[in-house]
């Protein structure tokens, strides 16, 4: 097994650690878990039996094997993690959830091994939900759990002399250990680490497309590589593995043959063809288990009863079985088995996520399949005219709820990010430009009470190299100075960064321009017409309607040939309007509106 990838405590997996394993078939050593207290347990299928995984090796799972993870939180509160403080919930709703994990190279002794534990577990503790995780196909929730970094391997009796690892995630690095060392695996959009155990080098391969956020997750785990002092990393972009020095291309082409080099162009995605909802009810007659459909298409809640369990099909999306409070103890427990059942019968793929809720305490993922839930009773959420920068920090329940952690008036530092020019500190005054990519550094509290937030704002016309390029130097910056990073782009700003500009953000189309250039050569770049979002223009005309947008005809950089404007009638005087050619073209268009002409007209300086 490899031992370069993470920390020492991650490299070895007790393969029989006797003190930890039960002695009969599941029973025992589930017989002492906790019902009300926070917890994170994760045990291995070993045979027939459950093994406790210790805390330094939760988060790490073998491809060949199956796992049962059980966690406890209150409703409201954070999801757990392993290495967790268990402590007691008092007067709170708690959330048990169970997950067992099914490695793909996982055969049907040890799955079903899996699935029988969890329904021991099950009826011990009475979790409200239950599901079945597949390698590749995790949950979200079940993902949210592992806040560091989640290791899949495959088991080794004998360390090898090279390993393949494909680095992917979003919000944790995920690492997937590959079947062997071949060309096969790359891809243009994969970030790939080659580890040659036997010279203590790992090759950080960077396919030509592959997502700046798994370049950063591969940094994360090479910097932890670094401390650990665990050898040297060579850095190879995709294409230029000839360009490495003399050594290093000559270690590189001795696992990785150079003729055999065979980049695809994209990696095989699964394509899950889009298909309706539907919704069937399970019942048991005559000792026979049936599943008949009830519709398909929007289903709403008042569709479920508490006197059955139901099957919410989303095709290849997953299966949830709804159990209502009224079902008897073991169709509630045997929901889970009649899903897959159900998956089995339908042919879909065997890695499918199926899951069970129960009524009353379905998650967030739940509900949003269903509409017509009832309104939450909670009391609304009110906040003071104005506040402190720490009286969010005291508050971290109603700073979620209204996702601001302070009142925007914070220290903030605006930079213009291109893949030519690099980060360019602008000025800020609240003017965004739809091509342009923006980094934001802001920085709330005082004292070591500061934090800091990092925005990458993307505009609707902007390139895809420069939004690379930001998010990759906003994930830098967001790693010097440890804050936490957010990731907005135009028409879906996240509240904080609306009320940092008080609600008054303006976006104008085009790229960015300072100040300064845009009232000297605003005539000799810009026309104004209609039809199209009203922006503001630095103060002159804010209320006619002109929009102002990039002519398209190359003489007009040099000199102002025509503007084309339609105006209303009521077109008013301005006594703050200064430029010379905007009073003129006001005086114009009055004159021809009030003698009855048409309202577009063409005027020439």
């Amino acid at each position: 097994m490899t031992s370069v990838l993470y920390p020492d405590s991650l490299n070895t997996i007790p393969q029989d650690d006797r003190s930890c394993r039960s002695d009969d078939s599941g029973g025992e050593v589930f017989r002492n878990i906790p019902r009300s207290s926070s917890i994170f347990r994760v045990w291995k299928i070993e045979g027939l039996r459950a093994t406790v995984v210790t805390s330094s090796n939760m988060g790490l799972f073998l491809s060949e094997s199956a796992y049962i993870v059980y966690t406890v939180s209150a409703k409201d509160s954070a999801l757990p993690y392993p290495g967790m403080p268990i402590k007691e919930l008092k007067g709170s709703t708690v959330v048990r959830a169970i997950h067992f994990w099914v490695g793909a190279n996982c055969d049907s002794t040890a799955s079903g091994a899996a699935a029988l534990r969890a329904a021991e577990l099950d009826s011990q503790v009475s979790a409200v939900i239950l599901t079945r995780e597949a390698q590749g196909r995790e949950s979200p929730r079940f993902l949210a759990y592992f806040r560091q970094r989640l290791i899949i391997e495959n088991q080794h009796f004998e360390q090898l002399p090279c390993t393949l690892h494909r680095v992917s995630g979003v919000t944790v690095p995920i690492l997937t250990e590959l079947e062997r060392v071949h060309w096969e695996h790359f891809s243009c959009r994969d970030v790939i680490l080659v580890d040659v155990c036997a010279k203590g080098v790992v090759f950080l391969w960077l396919g030509s497309l592959s997502d700046p956020l798994h370049k950063r997750h591969a940094a994360s785990l090479m910097e932890s590589r670094k401390e650990n002092n665990n050898g040297r990393v060579v850095i190879v972009e995709d294409g230029y593995e000839q360009t490495l020095s003399e050594g290093d291309r000559a270690l590189f082409g001795s696992v990785l043959e150079p003729t055999t080099r065979v980049v695809a162009p994209d990696r095989q995605h699964r394509v899950n063809p889009p298909s309706p909802i539907k919704l069937y009810r399970c019942s048991e007659q005559s000792g026979k288990y049936k599943v008949a459909e009830l519709k398909s298409g929007p289903i709403l809640r008042s569709d479920l009863t508490s006197d059955a369990v139901y099957l919410v099909d989303r095709g290849e999306a997953g299966v949830w079985a709804w159990v209502g409070r009224d079902v008897n103890a073991r169709e509630r427990l045997e929901a889970v088995r009649n899903a897959r059942g159900f998956v089995k019968k339908k042919n879909y793929s065997d890695g499918m996520p199926v899951a069970r809720a129960a009524e009353g305490h379905e998650p967030a993922e739940m509900k949003a399949l269903l509409r017509g839930w009832e309104p939450s009773k909670t009391r609304p959420l009110t906040l003071p005219t104005s506040f402190e920068p720490d009286y969010m920090n005291e508050r971290p329940k109603m700073a979620a709820e209204c996702q601001l952690v302070d009142d925007g008036s914070g220290e903030r530092t605006l930079w213009r990010v291109e893949q030519k020019e690099g980060m360019i500190q602008v000025e800020d005054k609240g003017i965004y430009y739809a091509e342009a990519c923006y980094v934001m550094l802001y920085k709330y509290g005082q004292g070591r009470r500061c934090r800091s937030i990092v925005y990458c704002w993307e505009g609707v016309h902007s390139i895809k190299v420069d939004r690379d390029a930001a998010l990759l130097a906003a994930c830098r910056l967001s790693e010097e100075t440890t804050a936490q990073l957010v990731k907005a782009s135009q028409g879906r700003e996240p509240p904080h960064l609306l009320q940092i500009y008080d609600g008054k953000l303006k976006i104008l189309v085009g790229r960015h321009r300072d100040s300064r250039r845009r009232r000297r050569n605003i005539w000799s770049e810009y026309s104004a017409r209609r039809r199209t979002p009203r922006v503001p223009w630095s103060g002159h005309c804010e209320r006619a309607a002109w929009t102002l947008v990039r002519c398209l005809s190359c003489s007009l950089a040099c000199q102002l040939s025509g503007v084309v404007a339609r105006a209303p009638a009521t077109l008013g005087r301005r006594r703050d309007v200064s430029h010379p050619e905007t009073r003129l073209l006001s005086r114009r268009v009055r004159r021809t509106m009030s003698s009855g002409l048409s309202s577009e007209v063409k005027l020439n300086f």
